[in-house]
């Protein structure tokens, strides 16, 4: 048999001719051919000659969120939301399109939330939503140090949360008059 090191891979490998193994370089260019196929999916409906670039019309954009509570967490989890957090999401018109207690699965919740200016709503450090409902926490329970006390316990319930951007097109939306 006749070995040789690989300049490419630096992993010793057979000769081609000797045929019982892929060679470091081989395998690596079988993978890339591999993924390379796997992730070409050009657009149905286009011709794959001539593809174009085109935006998302017509839909919705959403962040969706998945909560991990520590055991035992969730009463007084629940219990800030319900008493400052959607109060004040109310009063500057911040509330989610749909929160979920989640049965199954890994996540205790799933809050959904409406991009009301799609995916550029995400530019923000702080968006002027974002700050309006500070404010009004802030409002709702008399001090800033309160708030700032309230949002550590809320944050202290929590092992793990997860947001994941979304989008509806219209066409997929349900019909209101089925």
């Amino acid at each position: 048999m006749h070995y040789k090191k690989s300049s490419v891979l630096n992993e010793e490998t057979i000769h081609p001719i000797n045929g019982r193994r892929l060679s470091g370089l081989i395998l690596s260019a079988t993978m890339i051919l591999a993924l390379s196929v796997l992730t070409y999916r050009p657009a149905f409906g286009q011709d794959q000659s001539t593809p174009h670039a085109s935006k998302y019309d017509n839909g919705t954009w959403y962040v969706v969120e998945q909560v991990v509570l520590k055991p035992g967490k969730r009463d007084d989890f629940l219990n800030i939301v319900k008493k400052y957090y959607e109060p004040a999401g109310r009063a500057v018109g911040s509330v989610p399109v749909m929160a979920l207690e989640n049965q199954t699965g890994s996540s205790d919740l799933t809050i959904i939330w409406r991009l009301k200016d799609g995916p550029t709503d995400l530019s923000w450090k702080v968006s002027p939503s974002d700050a309006a409902w500070q404010k009004q926490v802030v409002k709702l329970v008399g001090s800033k140090e309160k708030a700032k006390k309230i949002h550590e316990q809320y944050l202290s319930d929590i092992v793990s949360a997860n947001s994941y951007i979304a989008f509806q097109e219209d066409s997929l939306a349900a019909d209101p008059q089925k």
